[in-house]
């Protein structure tokens, strides 16, 4: 469920699985439960959950962002000559003031 790190001398930092967050986030996330006593339940401070919980909704609105506004076009490189001098610059017609 959890490991503990640390460096000599200082309070040990311990490290969560990822399941185990994503279980307790999936619970924080259903109707009228309370944070607090699912993080009793499961052993973290409720401060710690409700990171892991803003942590993820963050998360999952930017992706969501970014797959919504990110456009994808298809890419054709084609290879270079050595001599460009037949190729004519692309004139765009001007409109005329009126």
């Amino acid at each position: 469920m959890k490991t503990v790190t640390g460096i000599a001398g200082e309070a040990p930092r311990r490290q969560h699985e990822r399941l185990f967050k994503a279980k307790l986030v999936e619970q924080c996330l259903m109707q009228g439960a309370s944070v607090a006593a699912i993080a009793l339940a499961g052993g973290i401070k409720a401060n710690l959950l409700f990171k892991w919980r803003r942590d993820h909704l963050r998360t999952k609105q930017l992706s969501g962002a970014a797959s919504s506004s990110a456009v994808l076009v298809p890419v054709h490189v084609a290879q270079s000559s050595a001599s460009a001098a037949h190729l004519q610059p692309l004139v765009v017609p001007q409109a005329s003031p009126r």
